[in-house]
């Protein structure tokens, strides 16, 4: 995540997986301080989750790679 400044979580609906991993990642990131800086700014959630997305007919790549070589970033 090198460069990155914003992490987005998400599930299939993020009411419950996503939600939980930010809000631990969050909570990590405060307590641990002393590890050194951390380069994310913002933690959100994907609302209405990967299904909404979807449904909103927002691109969704097919890809079976583990980096979609597909389209940009």
């Amino acid at each position: 995540m090198e460069g990155k400044d914003t992490l987005v979580f998400h599930c299939a609906l993020s009411k419950v997986r996503g939600p939980t991993c930010a809000r631990v990642l969050a909570e990590n990131l405060s307590e641990n301080v002393s590890a050194g800086p951390s380069n994310i700014k913002k933690i959100l959630v994907l609302e209405r989750g990967f299904n909404g997305w979807q449904a909103a007919g927002r691109p969704v790549c097919q890809c079976k790679e583990t980096t979609c070589k597909g389209h940009k970033e």
